[in-house]
Order: structure tokens, then sequence, then C-alpha cells
């Protein structure tokens, strides 16, 4: 696995390779005190650690942790939120969309920045993080519509939603120091 997530959306071959394989793949992930999650449902898999003890006995982190920006941080809450009432209210769309727009629109409640260049660039750069991380895809290229992936239901839970709001308002409440810790 490449990256900490493996969406059957984006590679169906390796994530039907990995349900087919799963007995294999937990015997060698056993010998590194990992095992493999696969949500079928969600269409998602990844390698956690058995507990987080046994990652600080072998001194060995599975997956690259990352440090969201503000900005993306705040995003994750609205793509996670936009998910949640696409299932609860389904429309003839196949997956949850999001528009360059109304993200844009959303971030506008946090916005700082005295110079609109600068928001735009810190803008780009949380779509940037997004992205790298599958959480949002873009549908076509310069489209400006992205897919919300399921990474959002493992990063934020449902359960974790609401901390995370409580998290940013008092985060924006305020003069920024660093960026708010990701969700993942």
């Amino acid at each position: 696995m490449k990256s900490r997530f493996l969406l059957r959306s984006r590679n169906e071959k390796w994530f039907q390779a990995a349900i087919d394989l799963r007995k294999e793949i937990d015997l060698v992930c056993l010998s590194f005190a990992m095992t493999l999650e696969i949500n079928e449902s969600l269409g998602v898999a990844f390698l956690k650690p058995l507990s987080s003890e046994a990652e600080d006995t072998i001194a060995f982190q599975v997956g690259r942790r990352r440090t969201l920006g503000p900005l993306a941080s705040a995003l994750v809450y609205k793509l996670r939120h936009q998910r949640l009432q696409f299932y609860l209210s389904p429309t003839n769309d196949s997956a949850p969309l999001v528009t360059l727009e109304e993200l844009r629109e959303f971030l506008q409640n946090f916005n700082s920045a005295k110079v609109d260049s600068l928001f735009e660039r810190s803008f780009r750069r949380s779509l940037e993080e997004l992205s790298e991380l599958q959480i949002i895809i873009e549908t076509k290229q310069e489209s400006g519509v992205y897919e919300i992936t399921p990474l959002c239901e493992i990063l934020l839970p449902l359960d974790g939603i609401k901390d995370l709001k409580l998290r940013m308002e008092k985060y924006f409440n305020r003069e920024p120091e660093s960026g708010v810790e990701d969700v993942g």
C-alpha cells in the first residue's frame, strides 16, 4: 500500500485483491503488530496497529501522521457533514459531491486574511492537502466539482463531528498560533 488508505473507487482491482488475500495479508501484518482493516460498505482498506501500545513498542508508526492546516481541518468538518447529509437525503448523484464555490463560501466564515490573495492561497493549499490525502477527488480535471470520499467517515466518525466543531470554534475565535491537528 503506497498510501495509508486504499479506496475501492480509485482501484477496484487492488481492493478486491486485498479482500481475496486477507488471511495471507493478516498473517504478514500480525508479524508487524498490525492488522488490515477493510470496510467493504465504505470501500476503504487500511493498515491499523493492533493497539497504540504496540505501535509505541515497535517504534513504528502505521501511516504518516499529518497535521492539517486550520482551513483544511475546517473543510473536513464541512465535508463530513455534507457526506452525512447526502446519505440522509439521497439525491440523483451517484456519490456525495461538493463544488469549489461551496467550499470557498464555507471558509469565508473563517477568513481572517486582510488580503483576498492570502485567503485564496490558503484555500488552495487546503484543497491540495485534502486531495493528497484522498479525502476529496476532483471528478474531472479543472471541473471544480469534488467527490467526498468515504475517508471522511474513517477520519471523522459521527461522534467526532461535535468535538471537531467545538475545537474549530475555539481555534478560529482566537489568534492562530499553529495548525489544528488532523482528525485521523
